[in-house]
């Protein structure tokens, strides 16, 4: 036996790594999510173009790519859960406040919302619509003949 088979059988001890600080966002990944929130009509692919000032040239499918990848990066995911936090705040004090309203639209907007925290919490309702068929013979005897019993419906 040589030095690396008696290596290769010597059990290691396992390397213990330091966890990595969580990584603060850029400055252009801040403008890319602020750029998103702040234009409903924008994709991530656009918000990413410009924020990251993307050469004209530059393929369709790699800007995708990266967009895509900026949005999943934990300092990005955790920016943008700001915004969510902010808009369901919004939605909770117009639920509480609208809510009793004398105004109708107030009260349907505070509906809408409330039904809106619902589904994200639980889910969206579904409808379930369940259909059968049955069949019934009916016999009627138009000849005027008593020989036959009438029938019940």
């Amino acid at each position: 036996m040589n030095a690396k088979d008696i290596q290769a059988i010597t059990p290691q001890s396992p390397k213990t790594t330091k966890p990595r600080p969580p990584q603060k966002i850029t400055r252009k990944q801040k403008a890319m999510v602020d750029a998103l929130m702040s234009d409903k009509n924008l994709t991530q692919a656009e918000a990413y173009k410009m924020a990251y000032n993307v050469k004209p040239d530059a393929s369709k499918s790699a800007i995708d790519v990266e967009a895509s990848r900026t949005l999943k990066k934990p300092s990005v995911v955790s920016y943008l859960a700001n915004y969510n936090n902010l808009v369901e705040n919004t939605i909770l004090n117009t639920v509480n406040e609208w809510g009793t309203s004398e105004n109708t639209r107030q009260r349907e907007i505070a509906i809408n919302s409330a039904m809106f925290i619902h589904d994200k919490i639980h889910g969206k309702a579904t409808t379930n619509i369940k259909q059968s068929t049955e069949v019934v013979q009916i016999s009627i005897n138009l000849t005027g003949d008593s020989d036959h019993a009438p029938i019940d419906l």
